[in-house]
């Protein structure tokens, strides 16, 4: 039988599903993590987004919407709590102005915009030198955060 009329073997999902967690991410996974972000600033770079009861929204990996200034909040968050644990010096004052100013409403510039790209491009940098482990535990304790914050467990346990 050719080469080419050979029946060809089955995709094996799995095999690229699941990826090792004590190594770095794969540059597809990186940037699939990343791309709402991206999607993001190139929306706001184009001079309008998407609104829903007057408040900023942007889609998320399954292209669902949800409001930007809340999940902006967290992403930094995360990108704060994996920078105190892993000694990591970084500025996140650009994404936390752009987040202040869409939680606002307020007018946004072209510099504070790409300031935050900046501070993204780092953060995917320093994403991609790090074991997956290590993100994803940082991003689970950041997940019971939230929870606890939302639960209004927060200030029992510091009153404890």
């Amino acid at each position: 039988m050719p080469r080419s009329q050979r029946p060809r073997k089955r995709h094996n999902r799995m095999k690229t599903l699941v990826a090792p967690t004590d190594k770095r991410p794969h540059p597809f996974h990186a940037w699939r993590t990343f791309e709402p972000v991206y999607k993001l600033f190139d929306t706001l770079k184009s001079g309008e987004i998407d609104a829903v009861q007057g408040k900023p929204v942007m889609a998320d990996w399954d292209s669902e919407l949800m409001e930007v200034a809340p999940a902006l909040d967290g992403w930094i968050s995360c990108w704060d709590r994996i920078c105190t644990g892993e000694s990591i010096r970084m500025d996140l004052s650009p994404l936390r102005q752009l987040q202040r100013y869409l939680a606002n409403g307020l007018m946004l510039t072209e510099a504070m915009i790409d300031a935050a790209r900046q501070v993204t491009d780092a953060c995917y940098t320093i994403y991609c030198s790090l074991p997956r482990r290590i993100t994803i535990e940082y991003c689970q304790i950041e997940e019971m955060a939230i929870k606890v914050e939302e639960l209004g467990l927060a200030d029992v346990g510091a009153r404890a």
